[in-house]
């Protein structure tokens, strides 16, 4: 994360994190495969400071392509710059061996 680029802030990404982890808790997809077979989960999203939801619209009418393209992530700079990190996290865990 030291090697990417939050595009709001400029900073590294590491450094616009802060260092936050939450853990997963419970009623969402990955629920099923932490809490009853045991394989290791992640949840990564980009949320605003202080706020608990990546967007105020989500799983509402209004969660949409279009609204993301003029109101979310316009420019879909979030969106790249996830795409980078889940890159970046499955080229350096298929390299690890697992316990």
């Amino acid at each position: 994360a030291a090697t990417l680029k939050d595009p709001l802030s400029g900073k590294s990404l590491l450094d616009a994190w802060g260092g936050y982890v939450r853990t997963l808790g419970t009623g969402s997809d990955y629920t099923v495969f932490l809490d009853r077979i045991g394989i290791p989960s992640v949840d990564l999203a980009f949320k605003p400071a202080g706020s608990n939801s990546s967007y105020g619209l989500y799983h509402s009418i209004y969660d949409s392509f279009s609204w993301m393209q003029s109101v979310g992530d316009p420019q879909f700079e979030y969106h790249a710059l996830a795409a980078r990190l889940w890159g970046l996290i499955a080229i350096r865990a298929a390299g690890r061996r697992v316990v």
